[in-house]
């Protein structure tokens, strides 16, 4: 209601709209009493709402009604100075980069305030992800700083950048036009603790990093789900520093069949804090590490001891070549 905006003194504001398709094909988009296009959020509500801290818009993707007003939305939450936590989506990308480029939260504009990033947000970006429910939920992993990408197209641009840079957790899922995460720039997913990539069917690697076997990529991250990647050949193209995945504590990979060794001899070394390896449904693994890197020159049997010392669970199902 438009009466929200006299709560001036207003520091946390949490709405979210229950999409009915029964209502939908009824009224369509637009008032059934004045025939205007219908606004779930009235006009300058949230402009009006100067020391607004905590904004939280849930929204189903199918709501049309938000799709028609998320442009004068976005422009009403750039002014908001005070914003440290927001909870929103994004239809599309070009709304994530108006509200990136000009908001004053985002950019920390006052001066007074010491931390120059958002205590916390969940920004998704697109509808695509509404399909694909085995990647992660708020529930599996640290979403304080969470970025989820689903639009198809457009990952590579400096808005996602921006985003990621200040991100803990981050959804690629359903994207087209991406060979490798490096394509976006590796070095602004530094700080991710969580990583899940799904149905992206260009993906052929996670990582490509040529012959640059000192660059650090990943140090902090603990979480990596791989779901349904029809061109993935190898989590890294390359080599890695020593402290690459060194935080790691569970990889995930499922539906991935063009995956043959899942680990590579220089990647499993950096490996030291794996607790948990869950490989389902891929229908070309033949080894889980590569074995081939490692064979003895006199025949003799292999020697593992010392690789995923802290390894406490162990799923293979449905590997059929292993």
């Amino acid at each position: 209601p438009t009466e929200v905006a006299q709560l001036v003194s207003l520091r946390c504001l949490r709405v979210s709209f229950v999409y009915d398709p029964l209502i939908a094909r009824s009224n369509g988009d637009h008032n059934k009493e004045d025939n205007q296009p219908r606004r779930i959020i009235p006009h300058n509500v949230i402009g009006l709402l100067c020391h607004l801290e905590e904004l939280t818009i849930i929204v189903d993707p199918r709501e049309q009604s938000w799709t028609d007003i998320v442009t004068s939305v976005a422009k009403e939450i750039t002014n908001l100075e005070s914003l440290t936590t927001l909870f929103i989506y994004f239809p599309k990308v070009e709304f994530l980069t108006t509200f990136i480029d000009e908001s004053r939260s985002w950019k920390n504009t006052r001066r007074y305030r010491q931390d120059n990033s958002f205590r916390a947000f969940r920004i998704i970006v697109g509808s695509n992800g509404e399909n694909h429910n085995k990647g992660l939920h708020s529930s599996r992993g640290p979403a304080e700083r969470h970025l989820r990408f689903s639009a198809g197209e457009n990952v590579c641009c400096e808005a996602i950048r921006k985003v990621l840079r200040r991100s803990s957790a981050f959804e690629l899922i359903g994207n087209q036009d991406t060979k490798s995460l490096s394509d976006i720039g590796i070095d602004c997913m530094r700080s991710l603790a969580v990583c899940v990539v799904e149905g992206c069917d260009q993906i052929s690697s996670i990582i490509s990093c040529g012959s640059d076997a000192a660059r650090i990529v990943f140090p902090f991250l603990e979480k990596l789900h791989l779901v349904n990647l029809k061109s993935l050949c190898c989590i890294v193209d390359g080599s890695v520093g020593t402290q690459s995945f060194s935080k790691l504590t569970s990889i995930i990979v499922l539906e991935c069949h063009k995956f043959k060794k899942l680990i590579s001899l220089g990647m499993v070394k950096n490996l030291e804090n794996l607790k948990h390896l869950k490989i389902q449904d891929c229908l070309g693994i033949e080894e889980v590490i590569e074995t081939m890197e490692i064979l003895p020159p006199n025949g003799e049997l292999l020697n593992l001891t010392g690789f995923l010392p802290k390894l406490e669970i162990l799923e293979l199902v449905n590997l059929p070549l292993l």
